[in-house]
């Protein structure tokens, strides 16, 4: 249990004044991205038919009115994956933020915490978040969503309510006792409980931190048996708190510009390469796509609904030959009888590169052949748009929340919304943000 204690320790010593401008920066972006994407997916999903509450409440991003927390964190969790355009971390192996934004928000709220408060757990709980994942080796079989993230909830929880070290291990321990056993056969059917992981991840780390106050417990050896047995083939507790304090991945994370999974990226950004250099998408013959292991198991071709197809490789690049871009309105159902998009998905092929699977996680390398009748292209991508190394810019950043907030929000609430992120920490009580995010502005 000595790192979950480093980790304890680092929580409760973690103040604002400890982060630099960087960190602090880094946080609100996640935070402003965290929001554009709960927003954009409650609107796919009936929230306001949920039961409201009377005050108290709080806030589900984007709908009218007040809701018990117990229904607010689900639905604001399940929101922001829901159309894949969250945040995540290579060296996590997932998406760190996703898995305690909505607990955050919620605590806050409740506990009327300032903007100074809600950056530093942020920043805090994103980095419990990366370690928990990086010590962790799943089984091929278990999606990374809703398992290792369980921990960084009870840690955003405990950080906002001011948790005693010891406190914090026991929250941070619980939570991690309590992973889902999440499944890739729910991306691959299409099914959309493999967003709800996530919103159940976040009311598992918001309501651990309470039963730990209750006096529940677990230990290292429940965790060693559920992450390196059951869920996981290895589980690596030096790397809970390796570099912590001293290293802050919150600031080399990733910024999604496409609504598909992470791993589709790299062949996405060689073909729009391909369309600004060649353009020519009437003579293509093939197009290969040598890429890492598990990039290369999005290759199905007939995927059975537009959830599924954001992780299709085949039919992404289909739909960028036929269209020439992709954005969240693209990826509809209709996609999947388009003569064109299916003409060209049947041209694509996805192979593993065992070269590219043995440079991760630091290299995401995907390999891109296209053969056309007169001419053979290729293009190595090792570092995919809106990577660290890549990143995505302020102004690129708003540019995408205006795009999936602009059916939500009026520009007039949009901008009010920025301004609030990008100084929170002037801000007494995060209530005053909550507030610009209900709905009933758009």
């Amino acid at each position: 249990m000595n790192a979950i204690s480093a980790q304890a320790r680092f929580l409760h010593d973690l103040s604002f004044s400890d982060l630099s401008e960087q960190t602090i920066h880094a946080a609100k972006r996640v935070l402003y991205d965290s929001i554009a994407c709960i927003a954009r997916g409650n609107r796919s999903i009936p929230v306001e038919s949920l039961p409201q509450t009377e005050p108290g409440g709080v806030t589900i991003i984007g709908a009218k009115g007040k809701y018990p927390t117990d229904c607010a964190i689900p639905a604001n969790g399940t929101a922001m994956v829901c159309e894949e355009l969250d945040e995540g971390n290579q060296f996590a192996k997932g998406h760190p933020a996703s898995h305690f934004i909505s607990a955050l928000l919620a605590s806050a709220e409740r506990s009327g915490s300032d903007g100074k408060s809600v950056i530093t757990a942020l920043v805090a709980a994103y980095e419990i978040a990366v370690r928990w994942g990086n010590s962790v080796t799943l089984r091929p079989e278990v999606h990374a969503h809703g398992n290792w993230g369980t921990a960084s909830g009870a840690a955003a929880v405990a950080k906002l309510n001011g948790f005693s070290a010891d406190q914090t291990a026991r929250a941070i321990c619980l939570a991690a006792s309590l992973a889902l056993p999440s499944t890739w056969e729910s991306v691959w059917s299409g099914k959309t409980v493999r967003n709800a992981y996530i919103g159940m991840c976040n009311l598992i780390g918001f309501s651990a931190s309470n039963l730990a106050q209750l006096g529940v417990e677990s230990n290292e050896e429940v965790l060693q048996v559920l992450y390196g047995s059951i869920i996981g083939t290895h589980f690596n507790p030096a790397l809970l708190d390796a570099d912590l304090g001293s290293v802050f991945y919150i600031e080399r994370n990733y910024f999604k510009p496409y609504p598909s999974c992470r791993y589709t990226h790299g062949a996405i950004d060689a073909v729009l390469k391909y369309l600004r250099e060649v353009g020519n998408t009437k003579d293509i013959v093939s197009v290969k796509v040598a890429t890492y292991s598990t990039a290369a198991k999005m290759k199905d071709k007939n995927p059975p609904n537009a959830f599924a197809a954001r992780f299709s490789i085949p039919i992404l690049l289909g739909l960028l030959f036929a269209n020439g871009s992709i954005d969240p309105d693209h990826i509809q159902d209709a996609i999947l009888s388009d003569e064109r998009v299916r003409a060209f998905a049947e041209r694509v092929s996805v192979v593993e590169d065992p070269a590219c699977t043995r440079r991760l996680p630091a290299v995401r390398e995907t390999k891109v052949t296209i053969t056309a009748r007169d001419i053979v292209w290729s293009c190595n991508i090792e570092k995919s748009k809106g990577d660290f190394n890549d990143p995505l810019s302020d102004a690129e950043l708003t540019e995408k929340f205006m795009q999936l907030t602009g059916r939500v929000w009026n520009p007039d609430r949009q901008n009010k919304i920025r301004e609030a992120i990008f100084k929170i920490e002037y801000m007494d009580d995060v209530k005053e943000l909550m507030r610009l995010l209900e709905g009933g502005a758009s």
